[in-house]
């Protein structure tokens, strides 16, 4: 059996992030540990959104992607 723990978030955040799930076809379990990850590799913090940052870490993610 696994440890599981539990989020608490507001129904507009659940939203959010069933609809980014979606888009991604993501369960909410991935979607999380996906952004988790995202956050630990790029050393964004996610406290200080920017807009056109997203464009560079994308390809980088994607070449590092297909290097393994």
């Amino acid at each position: 059996m696994t440890d599981r723990k539990s989020l608490s978030v507001s129904l507009g955040t659940h939203r959010q992030l069933e609809k980014l799930g979606d888009q991604l076809g993501l369960s909410h379990k991935d979607l999380v540990a996906t952004m988790l990850q995202f956050f630990a590799v790029t050393k964004l913090d996610p406290r200080y959104p920017k807009a056109d940052r997203g464009k560079g870490i994308r390809w980088s993610l994607r070449c590092e992607g297909s290097r393994k």
